[in-house]
């Protein structure tokens, strides 16, 4: 990752670093029944330091949420809240993943999709090594960023709903999975969780997991 962050400091200076919240528990999940999880997001809100510390230190209900369903089997909504009210809990779950925005430098509270795709065009490469050789991830959460990641990653879709639909990432073997807004600001949770269960329960029914 250092020679990620010396590119990216070269071309924006000041940068919010991200990727795997903790590498030890990470590369420690085992695949099928332990997947490695990737969200992939925007940018951040006004901040510009280590998102992995700062998740660490207070790590986001929306995508603990979603952690735990995948990781879990998809235990009943009530209890997933029941587990996210316990802050080490939390914790505990957001060290089994890994985080990334598309867009490397602070934004805010609303994304412009167009500055995104240019950014991630720009750093496509950088970001395509972050994701292929770095993260490795069985499922790739797209919290908004479907559209890009389908020209980043080259992904084989369908053009007329290019975004409705789980889609194989061959190359690593992974599965991106499309998420409704940023897990962090979602005003539907149990929709989000609930949709989220029928795409990794379709995937698993395919028997391509």
């Amino acid at each position: 990752m250092d020679e990620i962050w010396q590119d990216l400091v070269k071309r924006y200076k000041k940068i919010c670093k991200d990727g795997i919240i903790e590498p030890d528990i990470y590369n420690s999940l085992k695949g099928k029944d332990e997947p490695k999880i990737l969200f992939v997001l925007k940018e951040t809100n006004a901040f510009s330091g280590d998102l992995r510390e700062l998740l660490k230190e207070r790590p986001w209900k929306g995508i603990v949420r979603l952690i735990i369903g995948i990781l879990e089997d998809f235990p009943e909504y009530d209890e997933v809240e029941k587990i996210l009210a316990n802050q080490n809990k939390r914790i505990e779950y957001i060290k089994k993943a890994a985080v990334i925005n598309l867009k490397k430098t602070t934004g805010t509270s609303s994304s412009n999709p167009d500055v995104i795709n240019a950014y991630a065009c720009r750093d496509k490469g950088l970001l395509k090594k972050q994701i292929d050789d770095l993260i490795r991830p069985h499922y790739i959460i797209a919290g908004g960023t479907m559209s890009p990641l389908i020209w980043l990653l080259d992904l084989d879709i369908m053009p007329n709903n290019p975004v409705a639909n789980s889609v194989k990432y061959k190359k690593i073997d992974a599965w991106v999975v499309p998420c409704r807004h940023h897990p962090s600001r979602d005003t539907k949770p149990r929709d989000t969780y609930s949709q989220l269960k029928k795409a990794i329960e379709n995937i698993k029914s395919n028997m391509c997991v």
